[in-house]
């Protein structure tokens, strides 16, 4: 199998991006079978990986996607891959990971949070109008053999909104990297508290994402609102950052919520957390919830996250409606009893096992194996 040339497709690398993770973890899984090579607008550099820089003028986000897809297809065009992998919604790949879920679901989650008025600008706008076509290309393309699927949520609104191609459809959950997410990081938990003001019987709950009107900041917010001797430390970026700091002064919760802006190694903040919290409006796969679980901490997440199909509830985390807040906060009451706590920690940890980067690349390889069988033989 070490003759098989697989190009990846991913426009950029953001360093807090979990397909960027799911891809870096699997080029270095992969790259002692397969040759491969991605192509980019920009990626870090990665040993015994072929880079294609990909980056034509864009003057907008339609500009973007258009231009990358296009200049894409004809790299593609003039090589000889032997299977290209997409993880962008791009017409000219044998296999796409739905890493970013449906276009068309995620709008109608975020319709529940936005006004009428925004709910028309959403229809009317070029840039979903090109994302919901671009989607539908894809999945009606011929060349499209098979799409890898980070949860069954997915897979299930594939065969929702794209009937026709559920057939294609291959659930591959991502990897965890047991050596840097463990219990381990307990280590930092003292040092960290007493430089953020924690005190020892403070339950500490962990949100860490960029982009918080999808990731559930303000639920998440709202639940710790109503709590004694909770925190609830954010770790990312939104450019509504304000919006998020006035609906906890609001709440009165100024000083339960802190902020902490994006983080070069967020490690010591889950060895500092005691669970971990994201009611996410939709995500088809979040990797901080599992690493959440690698780390210990019990997970409180939403029914549209498609880790909450691997959370036992009550068990090793705990699963509402996204919008819940008074579920939430009831959960996070429960978390704050110390023998629960740690009881739910430790089936936390075991549940991550499942998670390995050998079960990821064995299923990565059959797929890539099965492809490759059917174009010799032309079924």
């Amino acid at each position: 199998m070490s003759s098989i040339r697989l190009a990846l497709i991913r426009q950029k690398y953001r360093p807090d991006g979990g397909a960027e993770r799911f891809l870096s973890r699997a080029m270095e899984a992969l790259k002692e079978d397969i040759e491969l090579t991605i192509i980019t607008r920009n990626w870090q550099k990665q040993d015994g990986v072929n880079v294609i820089n990909c980056n034509p003028p864009k003057w907008g986000r339609v500009s973007r996607e258009k231009g990358f897809a296009k200049a894409v297809c004809e790299q593609v065009e003039n090589r000889n891959f032997d299977l290209v992998q997409s993880h962008e919604r791009i017409a000219c790949c044998d296999i796409y990971r739905a890493g970013d879920g449906i276009h068309k679901e995620w709008l109608n989650q975020r319709s529940r949070i936005i006004s009428p008025a925004a709910r028309v600008m959403t229809n009317i706008s070029p840039f979903h109008r090109y994302m919901l076509r671009a989607e539908e290309r894809l999945f009606n393309s011929d060349r499209l053999k098979t799409i890898i699927c980070n949860s069954k949520m997915i897979a299930e609104e594939i065969a929702l909104h794209f009937p026709a191609a559920s057939s294609k459809t291959e659930v591959i959950y991502s990897s965890i990297d047991f050596k840097t997410y463990n219990p381990n990081l307990k280590r930092y938990r003292k040092e960290v508290r007493e430089n953020l003001g924690i005190s020892k019987d403070e339950s500490v709950f962990l949100f860490v994402g960029s982009g918080f009107e999808r990731k559930g900041a303000s639920s998440a917010i709202k639940a710790i609102s109503g709590v004694k001797k909770a925190k609830l430390l954010v770790i990312g970026k939104d450019k509504n950052l304000t919006k998020y700091k006035k609906l906890s002064s609001d709440l009165s919760s100024s000083s339960k919520v802190i902020f902490m802006g994006m983080q070069e190694n967020p490690l010591p903040f889950y060895g500092a957390a005691d669970a971990f919290i994201f009611p996410t409006l939709y995500d088809p796969f979040p990797n901080v919830t599992i690493e959440a679980l690698a780390c210990g901490l019990p997970v409180i997440t939403s029914t549209k996250c498609g880790a909450a199909e691997i959370i036992a509830n009550g068990k090793d985390g705990f699963v509402c409606d996204a919008l819940d807040a008074k579920s939430m906060t009831k959960f996070i009451e429960e978390l704050k009893d110390k023998n629960t706590q740690k009881q739910m920690s430790g089936a936390a940890y075991e549940k991550a096992q499942m998670f390995s980067t050998e079960r990821m690349t064995k299923q990565l390889m059959d797929v890539y194996g099965k492809l490759l069988r059917q174009k010799t033989t032309g079924n």
